[in-house]
């Protein structure tokens, strides 16, 4: 799964996704994670990039997205059931996400991603990030929700995950669709409507990208600071 994860800052998300327009420009956040109730202006939120077109012409935009997913049917903001994720292997046969999956792709830009294993009482923690430093494109879906006619849009978004591969079974069963660079022009263009086996060939070469991630243990903090990608060893 994908719960926590640091994002990129917004100067290297327009260098290396090509970005046209940012909408706003958030600072990096070392510890980005789901919001799960309403809290109104409070609300942190996440870039993530999209295309869409207006007047025949498609741009790469650069969003504030509120974490996770709401689809645009539904009556309330917050869901009665977890949206941070959205599995791959079944994202297609879902109500949930059926619509969002055709045409609405997002690439959520971040630094690493943080995932955690429990050895009985003990539960670790460990940084998972490109061994050059790299930006990752977690490929993810968005929804534009509002609570009525006249209620401003707010869009709001979901990081797909894949089984495992590897090494990184071994902390936890699930990790993020980590896309590689040849796949985010067919991944983000809103003309390919994808089908499952568009999504099974991209959750293909994701496990392949996270098969070649490094990582390392980090301590169990909850502050947005860069002590939180900080090794373990470091803190002691």
């Amino acid at each position: 799964m994908c719960g926590r994860y640091v994002t990129a800052d917004t100067a290297s998300i327009v260098d290396v996704f090509r970005v046209d327009e940012v909408h706003q420009a958030l600072e990096q956040n070392f510890n980005a994670r789901p919001v799960f109730s309403d809290l109104g202006a409070n609300e942190p939120r996440v870039p993530v990039v999209v295309e869409s077109v207006r007047d025949g012409e498609r741009k790469r935009r650069c969003w504030p997205a509120r974490w996770p997913f709401t689809p645009s049917w539904s009556k309330t903001l917050t869901m009665k059931v977890p949206t941070f994720n959205a599995v791959s292997e079944t994202v297609t046969s879902k109500p949930m996400w059926r619509q969002a999956v055709a045409t609405s792709r997002a690439i959520f830009p971040a630094l690493g991603y943080f995932e955690s294993a429990t050895t009985g009482r003990k539960r670790r923690r460990f940084f998972f990030h490109s061994e050059a430093d790299d930006v990752l494109a977690l490929g993810g879906l968005f929804s534009w929700w509002r609570s009525g006619a006249q209620a401003p849009w707010i869009l709001t978004g979901t990081i797909m995950t894949i089984e495992a591969p590897g090494e990184a079974s071994m902390i936890h069963d699930r990790a993020p669709l980590v896309l590689p660079a040849e796949l985010w022009e067919d991944w983000l263009d809103p003309g390919i409507v994808a089908d499952q086996g568009f999504i099974d060939a991209a959750a293909q070469q994701a496990a392949d990208v996270v098969d070649d991630l490094s990582f390392y243990e980090v301590g169990l903090l909850d502050e947005n600071s860069v002590e939180m990608i900080a090794p373990l060893v470091d803190l002691i």
